[in-house]
């Protein structure tokens, strides 16, 4: 089947045969005209199946629906790097219409902290994505977008918002919020960024990551207590805006 998709506000056709692409990418069907073309093939599902034996021995019988997923979020994120987005290990929240990263390993915590996020703030949060937003340069600024990528707990919504922070989230008994230099973040958020094999759509990634220099980086030791996620928020938007924030 075919079938047009805006993702980032870039308009690409898909190729693919299975059910599982088009109802995991429902929310972000559109009828405009693509500007590029992803086709995935038998030949893309055999890859995604040996590649998954030999990174996840333990893992058994995948179906070829989701591989053909995986395979279409693979050909995505190297095509979108052209368009200067990218596809981040982070949970996205949106507060009062900003954009906030919550990045970290997974198992660490983030989908928990926007969580608290919610819990504390209400309804003046929302999550954008809780497992791989999009992240994209434009001549505004940097954007954060939903993708359908968006972890167990399938949260995500078809919106973009501003990015005014990033927290790179650590466990901690006390809650801790310090900035962190670009140079010793920049590494942290390549490792956990999608990095294209070939050199032409790595570098594009790249120069996306680095204009994040633009944007201030927190370093976060937290626990699971909402004052958390209230130590987070409030500095990350008291820094950009300087001035007080209230729940």
């Amino acid at each position: 089947m075919k079938q047009n998709y805006r993702f980032a506000d870039v308009i690409i056709s898909a190729e693919f045969s299975g059910n599982y692409i088009k109802s995991q990418c429902r929310e972000y069907e559109t009828c405009l005209p693509a500007v590029t073309n992803i086709e995935i093939t038998p030949e893309d599902i055999v890859f995604e199946r040996e590649y998954a034996k030999k990174t996840f021995p333990d893992v058994q019988n995948v179906s070829d629906g989701y591989l053909e997923s995986v395979s279409f979020h693979r050909n995505l994120a190297r095509e979108l790097s052209t368009y200067g987005v990218v596809l981040i290990h982070a949970s996205a929240v949106m507060l009062d219409g900003t954009a906030y990263l919550y990045s970290a390993p997974s198992g660490v915590g983030k989908s928990t902290h926007a969580g608290l996020c919610r819990q504390v703030f209400g309804n003046r949060v929302e999550i954008i994505n809780d497992d791989k937003p999009f992240l994209r340069k434009t001549e505004e600024g940097i954007f954060v977008y939903g993708s359908p990528w968006d972890g167990k707990r399938r949260l995500s919504r078809n919106i973009r918002a501003p990015l005014g922070g990033i927290c790179l989230l650590n466990r901690g008994k006390d809650n801790v919020i310090e900035p962190v230099l670009f140079k010793d973040a920049l590494p942290v958020l390549i490792s956990r960024t999608y990095i294209p094999s070939d050199e032409i759509h790595a570098e594009k990634v790249m120069e996306v990551l680095c204009s994040l220099s633009e944007v201030k980086i927190w370093d976060l030791h937290c626990n699971v207590a909402p004052d958390a996620a209230l130590l987070s928020l409030n500095t990350m938007n008291d820094s950009r805006n300087d001035s007080g924030l209230s729940v």
